[in-house]
């Protein structure tokens, strides 16, 4: 296996990724794009928003296959680039209830335009009480959980609730937890990394049909605009998204 970012060929030759100009690959790796869908919304569906998309499929319909008139509800934890697909894919597959939870209420009103049924915002007092045996599912898409007192989000699940992480946080940071609050209500931490084949088609099929666009910030491809955009995703300034284009200008290649 070759990763198609930072991985190494057998003649030295190191994959770029979505700094390469073209890339050749089998089709079994693949995907159709379904119409409808540009391709600046198609490249974080595939990425982002497939990480989101699988916990969430596989949580609904292990919900629904064990009561089929059963209600839903999902948190979404930090409205970033993986939360703010979360949002949109949760109420598009079908959840009851969607919640955006995030540290402060600077990202209130977009979570909101982005589907969310209502907003939590965990810097205020009690939060937790006031949400005692709410969610079914709780889906950690933040960047860092230095921050997450993890013991007051178990304490909000439903008996049997699953608590699922698809934020990838620095290496030397790590989940604090007591004991007490797993046993309480016999919920259950887990994590999850992209999605099949099958989930990806799905996904973006159910893209098509219910008008799920990505919030992106297009940039062209170039070093001063991959410099800039690292710059703003190191300072927490991307809004959700961005996206690299105009690679036939840049490459001098084909056609725009």
């Amino acid at each position: 296996m070759v990763f198609t970012y930072g991985g190494k060929y057998e003649d030295g030759y190191i994959s770029q990724g979505g700094y390469a100009s073209h890339i050749r690959v089998h089709e079994h790796f693949v995907f159709p794009i379904p119409k409808g869908i540009k391709s600046e919304h198609a490249a974080p569906l595939m990425c982002g928003g497939l990480t989101v998309y699988s916990p969430l499929k596989r949580f609904l319909d292990q919900a629904r296959a064990t009561n089929a008139n059963k209600d839903v509800t999902v948190g979404i934890i930090g409205i970033g680039g993986l939360g703010s697909m979360a949002l949109q894919l949760a109420k598009a597959m079908g959840y009851t209830k969607v919640y955006a939870i995030s540290r402060g209420t600077s990202k209130k009103e977009d979570a909101l335009k982005l589907g969310a049924d209502g907003f939590i915002a965990t810097t205020e007092k009690d939060w937790a009480e006031s949400h005692q045996h709410t969610f079914d599912l709780i889906l950690n898409c933040a960047s860092s959980i230095s921050n997450l007192n993890m013991n007051s989000f178990l304490s909000v699940m439903k008996f049997g609730g699953n608590f699922t992480s698809v934020g990838m946080g620095p290496s030397d940071e790590s989940f604090n937890i007591s004991p007490a609050y797993l046993y309480r209500n016999r919920s259950t931490i887990s994590s999850s990394a992209l999605g099949s084949r099958t989930e990806c088609i799905e996904m973006l099929e159910l893209a098509a049909s219910k008008g799920v666009t990505p919030w992106i910030e297009e940039v062209p491809i170039s070093e001063a605009g991959v410099s800039e955009i690292l710059t703003k995703c190191d300072n927490g300034d991307a809004r959700y998204r961005y996206c690299l284009t105009d690679f036939h200008k840049a490459f001098q290649t084909g056609k725009n």
